[in-house]
């Protein structure tokens, strides 16, 4: 009797040491699943284990994604978007709700009501025309913020990777593409109204590259904000910004059978890995349309970090960094690599795994490589466009290399 019950406590302990839970050792559960209409078309989400973290929860709850794009059409049914007071999973500044002392609407009486320097902000800003006015001409940014947050389980569409976050709309692209300026603005804009995540489908090239920039991600870095970040779709190892930031987490693409899309730009920069072919998003109109590249990989990647913070709101962006890239599915070759990282996000892990603190206390330090800049201003080009064809076009570009979160000390993956 007294050797069984040593047995048991050994076992305990063991248990305890390696760690192992229902997620962690491939034990059969059930996954309830929301009722979306188009889901079953989602190859990307399943691959990222969204099947999995929605069965769990939370699903990104009180948690808002800045998305830095060409603005989103927030009236799209799969936002569930309704008024100002019912927004669904449109992000909308308080501070311009209401009626103001004069009587008049604050969202449109032409004034900073909340003092924050834009005026009827309501909905987030246009920092390429400089007013309210977000409205996506292009789609783009509709695609990437539906990827990260479409409503889910309201018979409708799809199922965003964190169904339950808010989108920060901020525009910092038209059709043509946009500058380094804008960029930083809207950084800095996200920071100081509360986001926690910022997605950034977009890129260009480090000669360009400006000193605003670069303190614009330190000081969203400084406040606790994580960077998100596309590597690009020209096939290329070099460098593209701010992906190549080791302040920024960098998303190279995969299609369907685990293999990196023939376009994924690749380095000793890629941090992880997410879907980026044939992906299933929102258009603006209440469309749905597929399209690829990086620019898509990049928000899987955001909507996990959104579940993440929706389970340990403490986290540090070291924190979230390593404990995605610990808890990655491996790809490739055994451990990190130029093409996946440290392999493919994975969502079920955020929700069910203990985040990894322990690595700020392990002298694993980050240690920024701050590059020479010279322009101001840079013409930017989209990660990707919304054809299966057509990975790179326009002026916004796709991202590129960094020796990203002091790589030679970071945990090797199982």
């Amino acid at each position: 009797m007294r050797y069984g019950k040593l047995l048991t406590l050994l076992m305990v302990i063991l248990l305890v040491i390696l760690d192992l839970r229902l997620a962690g050792v491939g034990l059969v559960r059930s996954v309830a699943l929301p009722n979306d209409s188009l889901l079953s078309s989602q190859w990307g989400w399943f691959a990222v284990g969204a099947d999995g973290a929605y069965s769990i929860g939370p699903h990104g709850d009180g948690v808002i994604v800045a998305v830095l794009d060409t603005g989103v059409d927030y009236k799209h049914p799969d936002f569930g978007y309704q008024n100002l007071n019912s927004s669904g999973n449109i992000w909308v500044n308080q501070g311009e709700v209401g009626v103001d002392s004069f009587g008049k609407n604050k969202s449109s009486n032409a004034l900073d009501d909340d003092s924050n320097g834009y005026v009827d902000d309501v909905i987030g800003w246009n920092f390429v025309k400089g007013k309210e006015d977000v409205t996506d001409f292009d789609g783009h940014g509709t695609f990437v913020a539906g990827i990260v947050a479409a409503r889910a389980n309201d018979g409708l569409g799809i199922a965003g990777v964190a169904p339950d976050a808010k989108v920060m709309i901020l525009k910092v692209l038209s059709v043509r593409g946009g500058i380094w300026y804008s960029v930083d603005r809207a950084i800095r804009y996200a920071v100081n109204n509360g986001a926690k995540v910022i997605n950034m489908s977009f890129g260009g090239n480090r000669s360009i590259f400006t000193v605003l920039m670069r303190r614009a991600i330190d000081y969203a870095y400084a406040n606790g904000v994580v960077l998100v970040a596309a590597s690009g779709n020209e096939n290329s190892s070099l460098p593209t910004f701010p992906a190549a930031i080791n302040k920024t987490i960098a998303a190279s693409a995969i299609d369907r059978n685990m293999k990196r899309a023939e376009f994924s730009n690749y380095g000793d920069y890629v941090d992880l890995t997410a879907p980026g072919v044939d992906i299933l998003s929102l258009t603006p109109n209440g469309g749905y349309a597929n399209a690829s590249g990086t620019s898509f990989a990049t928000p899987h990647v955001s909507g996990v970090i959104a579940l993440l913070l929706s389970n340990y709101p403490s986290l540090t962006p070291i924190d979230v960094a390593q404990t995605l890239f610990t808890e990655a599915k491996d790809l490739g070759e055994k451990g990190l690599d130029p093409f996946y990282g440290y392999g493919l996000v994975d969502a079920l892990a955020a929700v069910s795994m203990e985040p990894i603190p322990e690595f700020r206390d392990s002298g694993l330090i980050l240690v920024a490589t701050l590059l020479p800049a010279t322009f101001l201003a840079l013409r930017l080009r989209r990660s990707s466009r919304l054809s299966k064809d057509r990975h790179c076009g326009g002026l916004l570009r796709c991202a590129s290399p960094k020796p990203a979160w002091n790589r030679s000390s970071s945990p090797v993956k199982p």
